[in-house]
């Protein structure tokens, strides 16, 4: 397993990377239900089957913005690629 941790401002400013996930995980992660309206817009264009989900979704959840965090992000590969 691997870590990072740092501290941070999330600046609000659009541009982040996106997790491609399961519809599942999506709405764990975004609190809500997938609204069929916004399949499409949300299906990842790299990973049939997965929808994509933005750091700024998670952390405007947890009401976050615009606060000074203590981010830890860890890594474990829990599938191998084939």
């Amino acid at each position: 397993m691997k870590s990072i941790e740092f501290e941070a401002v999330i600046s609000g400013d659009g541009e982040s990377f996106c997790f491609d996930v399961t519809e599942g995980i999506y709405e764990y992660l975004k609190g809500e239900p997938l609204k069929d309206d916004e399949r499409d817009w949300n299906k990842s264009g790299f990973n049939p089957g997965l929808y994509q989900v933005y750091p700024s979704d998670i952390f405007s959840i947890l009401t976050c913005e615009h606060k000074k965090l203590r981010i830890k992000i860890e890594f474990e590969e829990v599938e191998a690629k084939k």
